[in-house]
């Protein structure tokens, strides 16, 4: 993740001395976030309430154990803006993530270009067409989470010799050119529509799961986690190279 700017620095260091200024900056910055996504989990809004101004003290609480390696939040970028890309986004933004996406706006989410979401998302997606793959941005994605969600079409894509005879994979090839990236293939077996409306609670009956595959265990798990948050289960098919059963 990436580390607070000198802003949040102040604002971690002031809330570490105990000052109730501070504390009231923070709610007031994150409190509608907070709650909304306690709102999402209990289903009861006084009880949210009372959950999130718990949530809060209990930070205060604690705070002087935070290591300050990472910002408060986390930013979502988004390399193409398509139906994936518009879809992942909504979602984002529902679950309380500031989102930068390439030639798109909307609240909470930013306009930008590529370059400008591969610099400020803490995790990147990736849903360009694959032909268009090198010209991701390499450098401000190092060390980052990169979902890519590309699938092969060579009637738009031209034909690539390498996915042809089926030595690498549509993944594999996006992990060549981000070689210190850690690429997580997700979201593409599932239309980008029903993103946003087959979502549910954990635990619900027949809740719908995706396929994810990544040869990093920890990118891995942080997606799962992200995936729950937007109603899905997950379902690990195993490293990039088996990307292509998805």
């Amino acid at each position: 993740m990436s580390p607070p700017d000198e802003a949040e620095t102040q604002l971690i260091e002031r809330l570490v001395r105990r000052d109730e200024r501070a504390f009231n900056e923070l709610v007031r910055a994150h409190q509608g976030r907070v709650f909304g996504l306690v709102l999402r989990m209990l289903g009861n809004r006084a009880e949210a309430e009372d959950v999130t101004q718990e949530v809060f003290v209990q930070v205060f609480k604690a705070i002087g154990s935070f290591r300050g390696e990472s910002k408060l939040s986390t930013t979502i970028g988004l390399i193409g803006a398509g139906h994936i890309g518009n879809q992942v986004a909504r979602l984002a933004v529902a679950n309380g993530y500031e989102v930068v996406i390439s030639n798109s706006r909307g609240p909470r989410a930013r306009a930008g270009t590529a370059l400008d979401a591969a610099k400020a998302g803490d995790i990147v997606v990736v849903t360009v067409p694959l032909k268009n793959y090198r010209a991701i941005p390499v450098e401000p994605l190092a060390g980052k989470i990169v979902i890519d969600t590309n699938n092969y079409c060579p009637q738009r894509d031209g034909h690539i010799p390498e996915i042809d005879d089926e030595s690498t994979t549509t993944s594999e090839l996006l992990q060549r050119h981000l070689p210190t990236s850690k690429v997580v293939k997700g979201f593409n077996h599932i239309y980008a529509a029903d993103l946003t409306t087959h979502g549910q609670p954990a635990g619900s009956k027949n809740r719908r799961a995706l396929v994810i595959a990544g040869d990093d265990k920890e990118a891995k798990a942080t997606v799962t986690h992200w995936l729950d948050q937007f109603g899905f289960d997950t379902v690990d098919a195993g490293p990039l190279s088996e990307g292509w059963r998805i």
